[in-house]
């Protein structure tokens, strides 16, 4: 993928980037190739020069936020403004920042620049495969540049964490099956007063906008195998933090989350079953997590 992080709007909770990027996952998960392992890590080829250095504020406004540029034929990688939480995310193929677990206080904090470039054999090598194939490949890279320079050390468990599954409410569910050959379709606005328009979904689709928004596992227990067209809106608290407790403290990240529950408002989770037809339940869900070992600040350049 050419942009695997576009500029970042907020946390988790933001509606705008896990649309889209629930829709990308959506699409092509069953062309994806298999997650490479971490013992891979170190695996030729490797960036051969690499630059690491603070962030430094932009005073004339020119800098457009935390971008990564990722061209997955290119031997090439330019990160700007972001934490190593988030180059993390992208080297291991983790989708969400809270199926990552552990490091210390700087790791999603503390923010970097970061370019580095390959030699002219793995440019060659990279540009002689898929778009699949090169950013696999380009994110072996990736976690051999994080093992050199951050010392990075991680291992995958599953773990049973809370969150929530998606059933069908009492009354049935109120959602229009998609007829026609019309394409996946995603329209939002999020202000205040979110809205939703979602065309020719799968449950799957949701679920992943779910998990994205609400910061922690939804699992779909509908039954539903069909395509969907629905509308849902609801009303959030626009604060400047996501202030979710997370699953280490043994609930959901929503639970304490003002941008999920507003009193004054329709909550998402009134929305889902009014609107819908559909429920969120607390439940213990099976989940894959990245647990970091050990790393350490780099070394700058």
């Amino acid at each position: 993928m050419n942009l695997r992080r576009k500029v970042l709007l907020g946390t988790c909770g933001l509606a705008l980037v896990a649309l889209t990027l629930a829709m990308r996952v959506a699409q092509t998960a069953q062309n994806q190739p298999a997650a490479p392992s971490e013992a891979t890590a170190a695996a030729k080829p490797t960036f051969e020069v690499a630059s690491i250095k603070l962030y430094a504020s932009d005073p004339a406004g020119w800098r457009l936020g935390h971008t990564i540029a990722d061209p997955p034929n290119e031997g090439t990688f330019d990160a700007m403004e972001v934490t190593v939480e988030s180059l993390v995310e992208v080297a291991f193929g983790v989708h969400h920042a809270w199926l990552i677990q552990g490091g210390p206080s700087w790791f999603n904090s503390e923010k970097f620049d970061v370019q580095a470039k390959a030699g002219s054999a793995a440019n060659q090598e990279l540009s002689g495969l898929s778009g699949d194939q090169g950013a696999a490949l380009k994110h072996r890279m990736l976690q051999a540049l994080l093992t050199d320079r951050f010392k990075l050390a991680v291992h995958r468990e599953t773990k049973a964490l809370p969150g929530y599954a998606l059933v069908i409410a009492k009354n049935g569910p109120k959602l229009q099956e998609a007829s026609g050959t019309e394409g996946i379709e995603g329209q939002w606005s999020s202000t205040a007063q979110n809205r939703l328009s979602f065309r020719r979904t799968p449950m799957s689709m949701l679920v992943e906008y779910l998990s994205e928004t609400l910061g922690c596992s939804v699992v779909d227990h509908t039954g539903l195998k069909g395509d969907y067209n629905f509308k849902f809106q609801w009303t959030s608290v626009a604060t400047g933090a996501d202030t979710a407790a997370g699953p280490e403290m043994g609930q959901p990240a929503a639970a304490n989350n003002p941008n999920m529950l507003d009193a004054s408002g329709t909550s998402i989770f009134t929305a889902i079953q009014e609107q819908l037809g559909l429920k969120l339940e607390p439940a213990k869900n099976p989940v894959e997590v990245l647990v970091i070992d050990h790393i350490e600040k780099p070394s700058l350049n």
